[in-house]
């Protein structure tokens, strides 16, 4: 009985212990903090081989030590002709210029190197224009030859202003009419009549008067068909084309002038009643009348004058 008792209780005490020991060994303990991997044994993830773009880097600019070219002092033509020292010098005061030219002193130029520098002058659009204008005078007189083609030449230069480019075609028309017994050349004729169709409307009209003041048969007719159109390329034209009919005395325009007597455009309706008039077409008094009465101001003034003209007889 006692042997048996006290083997239970040896059985019990051992089962006991191992128990314990059971418990101890599933209890969790945290990792001490020394048993932390090293940053050094973390493993970090491998970077990608990506290839940046190679972006060509230019080399520095090197300021140039060159100094920038330097215009020349002005200097005037040499001239041989004494009385046109003051004309190429830019320097002179612009009336002395203008003084060489207009005096008398010089009425014309036989040595060819001073033609050639006057020519040269003539075609700078930076000259002044007056002088230029007067240099043509001189270089006609002088009967330079290649005065024509030079005018053409500042015709066609895009760097020359629509005023000094109709005073060359008033220098053009000049060739057509003051040239005496010689004939006019029909090819000068033919290049005029091209300028008709100009961009610009003043040189426009300085080419249909100088053709008209040659009494080219070709602008007669143009003259005609002018009044006959509608077409808005003749507008700023219409008014000349009525002034040289009556110029030109060509009074079987009459019928085609009339109806511009009652244009809302002014120029055009005081130059017909100043033709109308002055050729004693008593069938315009009706519209003169109502313009004096309707018009504006300077259609008044015109109206006023010319019922004046036509209640005067003409001799």
């Amino acid at each position: 009985m006692n042997r048996s008792f006290l083997a239970i209780v040896v059985v019990v005490a051992v089962a006991a212990v191992v128990v314990v020991v059971l418990r101890k060994s599933g209890t969790y303990t945290p990792p001490n903090e020394s048993t932390k991997p090293s940053a050094a044994a973390q493993v970090v993830p491998a970077a990608r081989n990506i290839t940046s773009p190679v972006v060509p880097v230019s080399p520095p600019s090197v300021a140039s030590t060159t100094p920038p070219a330097l215009e020349p002092p002005y200097a005037p033509s040499a001239v041989a002709t004494l009385a046109l020292s003051n004309v190429v010098d830019k320097r002179v005061p612009f009336d002395e210029r203008v003084h060489g030219l207009t005096s008398g002193a010089v009425p014309e130029v036989k040595n060819q190197q001073d033609l050639d520098t006057l020519a040269k002058q003539l075609c700078d659009p930076k000259e002044d224009e007056v002088v230029r204008h007067e240099i043509v005078n001189l270089l006609f007189r002088s009967n330079y030859p290649e005065l024509e083609p030079l005018l053409f030449k500042i015709l066609k230069n895009p760097a020359e202003d629509q005023k000094f480019r109709a005073w060359t075609v008033q220098h053009i028309g000049g060739l057509l009419t003051n040239r005496g017994d010689i004939p006019v050349s029909p090819d000068l004729l033919n290049r005029v009549r091209k300028i008709l169709t100009d961009r610009d409307l003043h040189v426009r009209r300085e080419a249909l008067l100088a053709l008209s003041r040659a009494n080219d048969p070709q602008t007669l007719e143009a003259v005609s068909g002018m009044l006959k159109s509608e077409s808005p390329e003749f507008d700023g034209m219409r008014d000349l084309a009525i002034r040289i009919a009556q110029t030109k005395n060509l009074r079987d325009q009459i019928p085609l002038i009339h109806p511009y007597l009652t244009s809302t455009n002014d120029t055009l309706r005081i130059a017909a009643m100043d033709t109308l008039s002055k050729w004693q077409d008593q069938e315009s008094r009706p519209a003169i009348e109502t313009a004096l009465k309707e018009g504006s101001y300077r259609v008044k003034l015109c109206a006023q004058r010319a019922l004046k003209t036509l209640d005067t007889p003409q001799k």
